[in-house]
């Protein structure tokens, strides 16, 4: 479809005329799921509201009735949900997780399936492993002792040794029924048939769960918020002194933000006997008072998180240290225990209500956290319920662990036992000095150290509390469900919290607490003994003295309410210090008179003599108006201080709860109420205040309340919102519009949540306590405040204006007030830009309201009816609301870009929710306005674009997306019959516009017909940015679709398949932008398989074309693939191939192409690489961190996009994150239980497990993915035969197939897949046989190799249909031809090259597939002539040779001697074959080339250049061609045994049948051999041998005309002349070894020798260890190999019969007298070698060393059968001469040698003095033995007879030769040395003088003997 075309906006079908006019095929049973919606869709629901108490909390009805806004309070946290659901809307959603580790249960209904590369790697997991199972395959025979390998002996070389007779072999499994002929028609509809079994629905099982739509989450339930839950439990509290009573109160502290973050849980420990003592004083005991265990909530944990307790005792005489003494003192206490027990039970009966401080102790809970985590790592603390953990100092070890959030998500359970209890200072007993105790605790300081301690401890046992706690409290002492009452168990109690930071969460209970903190008070001016003093507090409503009320908390055994309360009381101090909290239940209504009183008194400790004086003395009152402590405080702007009755309050704006008073006090009680009403600062006439008025008294309060308001904004807004609703009930006339006014209110709150609470939103930019309102708390008809039948009729003129229809007269009545979505809509488009773009700013909210409203609305009229549910104005106001905000979309998308893809997002969730409700031919209405308004401007911005792919992905995601695309009334539908036989059903050409974006299609699909225009759209217009948003979108929708239980049913599927039909025509447009990870010039065909598969030339689209679309990504090309696959599988067959019937063969050979990238895409791996893959990652925190956020949002996701723009477009800034980030915590150092290991390291263990986990599961579905893609790809290819077989032109669409079906035969294929392909390919052999056997021999050959291939498989079944597919070719063929001489041809060198380049060759599969054969052979033996049958047994028996040359190569992979050895033997094998000769001679150049022989790699294809001249001169002239291989000699003499081919195979290749159309056997094959060879003489450093290559290759070039190619090798050969030039010194000759091998364990190789070649400096220890070593471990024992130790001959008498005996000599390259003329050169020396010498020294005496004139020697001169440098590195020796060496011949040699070293370090460049000084000292110097002198003395001065006179003469001119050179070495060396060498110069220079005189008397009596 052209460009343009898709430009064009399409208006949609009448959705609702149009499903009526066909609503008899919608209600068919089978498709009503999919083409209606459900009836039950929508459900309006109440929701009962959960209560956690067993009864409501809530206040007395008398107070609801006073207060509306605490009616309100109590009825929103009270009354139940209204919720609308769409019972469906989860469908849609892709439900089923696809990762890995929740789709345990999905794998394991998949059929494993079997792949070749899993067992391959099964075989080689690790190095070890490999080294196991090769040990474990070897085996030893017992009677030879050798080790063997697959049942053959290691040193069966011969090529007969292992031709084993397969008649001994067993077949597989054989498939006789194939054998059976039937026609095509049959076999092809059997294949069909197989092809659909065990099929899978794992498509899209890979797929990212969510990455293409935005699916919505629910709100959950609004509950009470709590932080981190913790369970303190109190189990011991005991005193080395414990005579008395003691009390305990615990609260958290937050030292960082100096802050209490809990109230205080008093709990006690005293005994019965301890309890008694109080009776006095305690009447009632009430069960919530009993609780010793306390649940703290932390919702901003830090690793200052202190738990502080305090304790507290009876009042008594003396201060605290005094007290805390006779705890500590040790002797004293226990002699005085009686009277000290009898003191404290006098003490508690006078004054037992009355507490004085007296201990603390404090301890950090994250460090006792880290503790327990760190704990559980030991292996036998599972053992114990609890950790133990002694906490006895406060220092603290470095060990670091998880973050406190981290810690407090999930603990163990710890018990903790404190230690140092730490005596309370009575001048420290207010918060900031325990702030600054609990600081110096932190760093280790020296404040506590000097504290003292009271002996005693306190255990504690932390645990995370149970989900139901059976007998539990609320903080204010509600029981909590579920509650069982035990008299005999200890109730728990909640404890409120006190967060450090702001939670900003709503209240969803009732709670209306009030804490008071008395802090200080000065008596210090007050005349008197009043010094002991406390403070008595009580809330009253009167000034009665009897109407206290019983609202204040108990504190530990005790009632749970009591009238007063006191304050502990410090000794003798007239300006005490508190601490203490006191919990009052705060009345719910308050009237002026309620106040809090408090009564300063005097407490007489000691008793009065006289009896009579009360203990209790009041010295002061002082009170304060509840109304002044829960009053708002006033904010002002100017100085930005809260202020309380005038007053600065030191409080921040996150904490408006706390107040803090300073009062002045009373002398004298109030006695009158109103005086009570008032703060005792008022100056009243007649009180009397202590020191003047002053404020001696400071205490603070703090309120948690759910109904009393404490920001003073807002209580300013309720107080005007009831003020204005108080107005509208008192008015008789409803006159005031309040609409315009309560919408911008609206607004601007929903946009002040947005920004107050940026932290407080979903993915969706939606703020969750917003959402929550909606989706329970909203009810329009509680907004009206009256139901349906109560609302007033108005007339049109009482409506605004713009909101007339033109269609209502001024009589025309409706229902006033409006329902809300109505009024909201209104309201939206009538307000005025600035309130307009406020909501829109957070639309989502409105449209919600909207979408509720009609829910509810359309519930309560009881209408089923969508046509006429809503009213055309309503309807008109959304297509403008619609409108509007679709302009504002356009407007802005570049400027504010964040807010507009919220504001896009909001439209398209609100399209998708009203499809639901609202007429669907509306909403398409709807949606067209947009997409019209919105292709006016995209069309040219990218970004825009965006946009709409966004909406379209948000409405493509509704649960009944398939049928708001009305799949029903089109041919696709039809059935097949009704399509041919009914001609005026449909139109020709309907059938094809339904399968094409075609008008008709975008009308009646309007939804699919949105989204596949836009993804061809920017498909045509290379548009990339776009593909990834266009194709995850299309992928996504269908993943979803997929896995939707309604359309499991294949009618189903169908049809929906038929929706998305143009996907096919949309990928086979695109095929030229698909990504393809392999090039077309790809050669390996067993690695890189080919991705572009060009068929016939024919090419989708031109280069330009190419160049103007841009190419997908991998992950967007299998996207869509997927979706293509998915497409072809699902639609109907016959359907599909009617289709490509009409499709052009260029389309045809694109989908081919299709299929053959979907092969490459969807290939399976291996499970070792996806364990690979697995392991490779790190288990980093912030790694883990981010690949968490990946998996979650995914980086190329629109939720990732939103959220990134909305952090980076909030126009507020971001405020500190509550999850603060604090330094890591540590443990305490005096743990008795620390350990090595940590939790990190627990989790990456258990990470590396999970990892592997799905490593497996991954491998397993991707194996699944694989297998499924390829038969979709076998239907196809099936799909495309039966459309080629009607059209007789489409042979160039059978050849692609076939072609197509090659390359899926080469990929790595599961079993089942390959059998159906094996069926589809035998298919072909039988319906068109001229493809393969008259049209193209290529195909031919590659499907020979194909097979085999496949014969040489691990798995059973894959042979077996392997072996009867190759038996089916080689029949067709035969019956073809009368003969099958190609196919045998084929096989042949298929089967070479398999061997020559794999890895991994299944020798017993070869076998037992050749096996098959012979058996297809015997059945079919009598249906066919004898001579297919015989010629079956030939081929066979060919190709098991080629077998039993790859087992020996198998046996010597180790060794490359051998190995070496085993391929030049089968490469000379096929003399008469020169393809497979040429083949073998590339593979021994690989193996030389991997082995570092460059030089015979070189001579490999030196070698076989001269067989390809040789083949072409014998068949054509080209005369720049060398003509035979003696042009190649003197490169190398060996090349003459290439010109042995036999004449059959020039007439093999005259007659066609020779496959050497290789680019081997061409001229560039012959060129491109000769440059490797050139480049490997050069890394050889034989630059000598570049002359005769390139002489070689000059008359190809010239004839070419090619003189760049001549002026490179001529540079070439200029350098490497230049290189032979100056190394020619420094050139090191190769080492060269002689091997002989001896014993009948060596096979073979006994008795042969050979020449080995080896690296220079090579030692011959070296060379004994290696072979050592390499043949005992081939012969199976560490000892049985062993090596002679001299070269002499090996006398085989002497050797044991049970070992092997390996003999290695050093050789040198020997030359005759006349060689040596010849060569002078190094080169010349080390190049076409074939003989070498080694020698023996003996005596006639048997030693072998002794004196000079008896010394001999016996050289030994081996000849080899080949020249070194030859194709292998071992050459055998063919020929060994000995000769005898007299002495004094001996003594020539010797000198000759010496003569030649002087020379050569005098004509070394550069010069080496240390090298010549070396030489002249050993030459002669006086104190060398048996050096030249002594030569001298012994052969010229001595018995001259018995020398030949030939040889004393040559030895006279060897030592004059010698004292030549020497004297111009001492010359020489005179020019080098240095100054302070001088004296040596002068010493050498004596010994040549004393060496001549010597000499010379020797020398002249020779001479005169001679004379004689």
């Amino acid at each position: 479809m052209a460009t343009w075309e898709l430009q064009d906006t399409i208006a949609p079908v009448n959705y609702e005329e149009f499903l009526a006019d066909n609503i008899q095929e919608a209600n068919n049973e089978v498709l009503r799921p999919l083409l209606l919606f459900a009836d039950d869709d929508i459900d309006v629901t109440t929701i009962k509201r959960e209560c956690r108490t067993t009864v409501w909390a809530i206040p007395p009805k008398e107070d609801l009735r006073n207060d509306a806004l605490l009616y309100d309070c109590v009825r929103c946290y009270t009354k139940d949900f209204v919720v609308v659901r769409r019972r469906y809307e989860l469908t849609a959603d892709s439900k089923r997780d696809y990762s890995l580790p929740y789709s345990q249960a999905f794998l394991k209904s998949l059929m494993k399936q079997e792949y070749e590369i899993d067992i391959q790697d099964n075989k080689f997991l690790d190095p070890e492993e490999h080294s196991k199972n090769k040990r474990n395959a070897a085996s030893y025979d017992q009677n030879t002792g050798m080790k063997t390998i697959d049942g053959y002996s290691t040193f069966r070389t011969r090529l007969s040794s292992t031709t084993i007779d397969l008649k001994s072999s067993n077949t597989d499994e054989l498939l006789l029924s194939i054998l059976t002929r039937r026609t095509a028609d049959e076999e092809q509809q059997d294949a069909a048939q197989k092809r659909i079994r065990k099929r899978y629905n794992v498509l899209f099982a890979n797929s990212t769960k969510g990455e293409g739509m935005i699916y919505r989450e629910h709100p959950l339930p609004p509950v009470k918020g709590h932080g981190e839950r913790i369970c303190i439990k109190s189990t011991t509290l005991r005193f080395r002194l414990d005579i008395e009573p003691v009390f305990a109160l615990m609260t958290l502290y937050d030292v960082k933000a100096r802050k209490r973050i809990s109230e205080t849980f008093h709990f006690d420990m005293n005994n019965a006997k301890e309890k008694k003592m109080l009776s006095n004083f305690v009447k009632r005991i009430d069960f919530s008072t009993l609780a010793q265990t306390a649940i703290f909530s932390i919702s901003n944990p830090s690793p200052d998180t202190y738990l502080v307790i305090k304790i507290e005792k009876v009042l008594q005489q003396g201060d605290i240290s005094e007290v805390a003494d006779l705890y500590i003192k040790e002797g004293d206490t226990i002699k005085n225990r009686s009277k000290l027990e009898a003191a404290a039970v006098s003490n508690c009966e006078r004054l037992g209500q009355f507490r004085m401080p007296f201990a603390w102790a404090a301890v950090n809970i994250i460090d006792i956290l880290t503790a327990a985590a760190l704990g559980n790592m030991d292996a036998n603390t599972d053992k114990e319920p609890y950790q133990q953990l002694d906490i006895s100092d406060g220092t603290k070890s470095n060990t670091t662990i998880k973050n406190p959030a981290e810690l407090l998500e999930d603990f163990q359970s710890v018990s903790v036992k404190i230690n140092h209890i730490y005596k309370q200072e009575s001048d420290r007993l207010n918060d900031e000095d325990m702030y600054k105790f609990l600081a110096d605790i932190k760093r280790q300081g020296s404040v506590t150290k000097k504290l003292k301690t009271i002996p005693g401890y306190l255990e504690l046992e932390l645990s995370k509390p149970d989900n139901e706690m059976k007998c539990c409290f609320t903080s204010d002492l509600h029981e909590l469900k579920p509650f069982y009452s035990n008299p005999s168990a200890r109730p728990t109690k909640e404890i409120e919290e006190f967060p450090s930071k702001p939670i900003l969460v709503p209240h969803t209970e009732y709670i209306n607490l009030l804490y008071v903190y008395p802090l200080a008070l000065n008596f210090s001016n007050r005349t008197g003994s009043a010094r002991n003093i406390g403070i008595k507090i009580e809330i009253k409503s009167s000034s009665d003295d009897s109407t206290a009320l019983p609202f204040i908390f108990g504190r530990s055994s005790c009632a749970e309410f009591t009238r007063e309360a006191y304050t502990a009381i410090t000794y003798h101090n007239k300006t005490p210090q508190y601490y203490e909290e006191f919990k009052i239940r705060f009345p719910a209504y308050i009237t002026p008179y309620h106040h809090l009183l408090f009564t300063f008194f005097h407490v007489s400790c000691q008793r009065k003599q006289d009896g009579q004086s009360e203990d209790i003395t009041p010295v002061g009152y002082s009170w304060i108006p509840l109304e002044n402590v829960i009053r708002p405080l006033e904010y002002n702007r100017d100085t930005n201080e809260f202020l309380l009755n005038g007053i600065p309050q030191p409080v921040a704006m996150d904490d408006l709860r706390s107040r803090e008073f300073n009062l002045p006090i009373c002398i004298d009680k109030p006695t009158d109420i109103n005086q009570c009403s008032r703060l005792p600062t008022d100056q009243i006439p007649g009180r009397r205040y202590l020191d003047a008025g002053k404020p001696l008294f400071n205490f603070s309060t703090r309120i948690i309340s759910s109904v009393h308001i404490q920001d003073i904004f807002m209580r300013r807004f309720f107080d005007a919102c009831y003020a204005a609703e108080n107005m509208f009930e008192n008015a008789s006339v409803f006159k005031v519009n309040v609409g315009p006014a309560a919408f911008d209110a609206l607004a601007s709150i929903v946009y002040q949540l947005h920004q107050q609470l940026p932290y407080g939103s979903d993915f969706l930019g939606r703020n969750k306590l917003l959402l929550s309102y909606v989706y329970y708390y909203f009810n329009p008809y509680d907004l009206m405040g009256v139901e349906e039948s109560e609302r007033l009729d108005v007339t049109v003129n009482d409506i605004p204006s713009g909101r007339k229809s033109t269609d209502m007269s001024d009589t025309t009545t409706f229902k006033w007030p409006m329902i809300a979505h109505e009024e909201i809509v209104l309201q939206w488009i009538t307000s005025n830009t600035t309130v307009r773009e406020t909501a829109m700013r957070h639309a989502w909210f409105f449209f919600n309201l909207i979408v509720k409203s009609m829910h509810v609305y359309a519930d309560r009229m009881q209408r089923k009816n969508r046509t006429n549910l809503f009213s055309s104005l309503f309807i008109d106001d959304l297509s403008r609301i619609v409108s509007i905000i679709t302009q504002e979309i356009m407007n802005k998308f570049l400027k504010d870009p964040g807010y507009v893809h919220v504001l896009n997002e909001s439209l398209g969730f609100f399209f998708n929710d009203a499809f639901s409700i609202m007429d669907r031919g509306v909403v398409f209405q709807l949606m067209d306005i947009y997409i019209r308004q919105i292709n006016t401007v995209c069309l040219a911005e990218a970004d825009l674009e965006l946009r709409k792919f966004d909406l379209l992905r948000i409405v493509c995601s509704h649960e009944y997306f398939v049928a708001l695309n009305l799949p029903l009334a089109t041919p696709l539908f039809a059935p097949v019959l009704e399509i041919y036989n009914d001609e005026n059903l449909y139109q020709e050409d309907d059938y094809g516009s339904m399968a094409q974006l075609s008008i008709r299609y975008r009308q009646q699909h309007y939804l699919a017909g949105l989204l596949l225009v836009e993804l061809a759209y920017v498909l045509q217009t290379g548009q990339q940015k776009l593909y990834t948003n266009a194709i995850t979108i299309l992928s996504t929708l269908i993943a979803s679709l997929d896995n939707d239980k309604r359309y499991k049913s294949s009618i189903c599927r169908q049809r929906i398949a038929a929706v998305f039909m143009p996907i096919i025509d949309i990928v086979v447009e695109s095929t030229s932008q698909l990504y393809r990870s392999r090039t077309p010039d790809s050669t390996d065909k067993k690695i890189q398989h080919r991705a572009s598969f060009s068929f016939t030339g024919v090419s989708m689209s031109s280069k330009d074309s190419e160049t103007q679309r841009g190419k997908m990504s991998y992950t967007n090309t299998r996207m869509l693939l997927t979706c293509f696959l998915w497409t072809a599988k699902n639609i109907d067959n016959q359907r599909l191939i009617d289709w490509l019937t009409s499709r052009s063969s260029t389309y045809l050979t694109s989908m081919l192409d299709i299929i053959n990238i979907c092969h490459e895409l969807f290939g399976y791996q291996g499970e070792k690489h996806y364990q690979e893959i697995s392991s490779s990652g790190s288990f980093n925190g912030d790694d883990v961190k981010s690949k968490l956020e990946d998996a979650i949002l995914g980086s190329s996701s629109a939720r990732y996009d939103m959220i990134m723009r909305n952090k980076s477009t909030s126009q507020s800034p971001a405020p500190n994150n509550n999850a603060e980030k604090s330094p890591t915590n540590h443990l305490k150092s005096g743990l008795r239980w620390n350990k090595d290991t940590s939790y990190r390291q627990q989790q990456v263990t258990l990470a590396t497990e999970r990892l592997k986990v799905e490593a497996v599961s991954e491998s397993s579905l991707m194996a699944c993915i694989a297998s499924e893609t390829s038969m979709i790809g076998l239907d196809l290819l099936d799909d495309l035969l039966k459309v080629a077989a009607t059209n007789e032109n489409c042979i160039d669409v059978l050849n692609a197939i076939v072609k197509t079906l090659l390359q899926f035969l080469s990929r790595n294929q599961s079993a089942t897949v390959l059998q159906n392909a094996f069926a589809l390919q035998r298919l072909i052999v039988n319906k068109y046989p001229e493809l393969l056997f008259e049209e193209d021999t290529d195909i031919c050959a590659e499907l020979c190799s194909r097979i085999l291939e496949l014969c040489n498989s691990n798995l059973s079944t894959v042979r077996s249909h392997a072996s009867v597919s190759l038996y089916i070719l080689m029949r067709q063929c035969h019956n073809v031809n009368r003969s099958f001489s190609q196919i045998k041809a084929h096989l042949t060198m298929s089967l070479s090259t398999l061997f020559g380049q794999s890895e991994n060759v299944n020798i017993e599969g070869i076998r037992k597939s050749l096996k098959n054969l012979l058996a297809y052979a015997d059945f079919g033996k009598e249906l066919q002539d004898a001579t297919f049958h015989e010629q079956i047994y030939e081929l066979v028996h060919n190709l098991h040779t080629i077998v039993s040359d790859t087992i020996n190569m198998k046996v010597y992979e180790e060794d490359p001697q051998m190995l070496l050895d085993l391929m030049y033997r089968i490469a000379k094998g096929y003399r008469n074959s020169p393809d497979l000769r040429l083949a073998w001679l590339q593979y021994i150049a690989q193996k030389n080339e991997e082995l570092n022989n460059y030089a015979e790699a070189a001579q490999s294809h030196i070698h076989s250049a001269a067989l390809v001249c040789e083949f072409i001169h014998d068949v054509e002239d080209l005369p720049w061609l060398p003509s035979c291989c003696a042009a190649f000699e003197s490169i190398s003499s060996n090349v003459l045994e290439e010109s042995a081919v036999l004449d059959d195979a020039v007439l093999r290749y005259q007659d066609g049948n020779s496959d050497t159309s290789s680019k081997h056997f061409s001229e560039q094959g012959v060129v491109n051999m000769l440059l490797k060879a050139a480049k490997l003489f050069q890394q050889a450093n034989l630059h000598e041998c570049l002359d005769d290559v390139y002489r070689l290759l000059v008359p190809i070039f010239k004839a070419r005309q090619d003189y760049d190619q001549l002026a490179e090798i001529y540079g070439h050969l200029h350098e490497s002349y230049l290189q032979a030039g100056s190394f020619a010194e420094k050139r090191i000759a190769n080492a060269y070894f002689r091997l002989g091998f001896y014993g009948s364990c060596f096979g073979d190789l006994d008795g042969t020798e050979y020449i080995y070649k080896e690296p220079p400096f090579t030692r011959l220890s070296e060379v004994s260890l290696r072979v050592q070593s390499l043949y005992n471990e081939k012969l199976g024992s560490g000892d049985i190999v062993e090596i002679v130790g001299d070269s002499n001959a090996v006398d085989r008498e002497k050797l044991n019969p049970e070992k092997g005996y390996i003999q290695v000599t050093f050789v040198e390259p020997y030359f005759e007298e006349f060689e040596l003329k010849s060569r002078r050169s190094h080169f010349q020396k080390n190049y076409h070698l074939r003989r070498f010498m080694f020698a023996i020294p003996f005596t006639q005496s048997g030693k072998a060393h002794g004196d000079l004139q008896h010394q001999y020697k016996r050289r030994i001169t081996l000849t080899t059968s080949h020249a070194f440098p030859y194709l292998k590195s071992r050459i055998d020796v063919v020929d060994r001469e000995e000769t005898i060496i007299t002495p004094i011949e001996v003594a020539i040699q010797d000198m000759q040698k010496k003569t030649r070293e002087l020379t050569a370090a005098l004509y070394q460049n550069p010069l080496s003095p240390k090298l010549l000084q070396m030489l002249i000292q050993g030459s002669i110097g006086t104190t060398v033995h048996q050096g030249p002198l002594e030569i001298a003395t012994v052969f010229l001065g001595g018995k001259q007879a018995q020398w030949d006179i030939s040889f004393v003469t040559k030895l006279q001119l060897c030592f004059k030769e010698f004292t030549k050179r020497c004297e111009e070495c001492v010359q020489k060396n005179k020019t080098l040395i240095t100054p302070e060498q001088s004296d040596y110069q002068k010493e050498m220079e004596r010994s040549l003088k004393e060496f001549k005189q010597r000499l010379k008397p020797l020398l002249a009596k020779s001479t005169a003997k001679l004379q004689r």
